[in-house]
């Protein structure tokens, strides 16, 4: 059976969808990285809104404030998350996974704020 191609009218509604979907993604990412978006708040989000769950987990780790793409590569090596893997996809474990070695992270950071001060 030969699938059907859209009409003119569908294949422009689809584009101005598809530009809408990415404009929102941007705009989430950013108020991320602008720390106006927390993660929990976003993985919360994740559950809700087929936007935001289409993101992947290591984009998300990138648009943290302080964290780049070796940080994110690292704390996705430690909670066992693959690379291709999208927020809605997280299940509980590899959620937990993910914010304790992120709250580990954090740690770190602050003990090492204290001894260099």
């Amino acid at each position: 059976m030969p699938v059907p191609h859209p009409t003119a009218e569908q294949r422009q509604s689809a584009l101005l969808k598809a530009a809408e979907v990415r404009r929102r993604r941007a705009e989430i990412l950013r108020e991320l990285k602008a720390g106006e978006l927390g993660l929990l708040v976003l993985l919360e989000q994740a559950t809700r809104d087929p936007v935001v769950g289409r993101i992947k987990v290591s984009v998300a780790l990138r648009h943290l404030p302080r964290i780049g793409a070796a940080k994110a590569s690292r704390f996705m090596a430690e909670a066992e998350i693959t690379s291709d893997r999208t927020l809605a996809k997280l299940d509980p474990l590899e959620r937990t996974a993910l914010l304790d070695a992120l709250a580990r992270a954090c740690r770190d950071v602050l003990t090492r704020s204290r001894a260099t001060s």
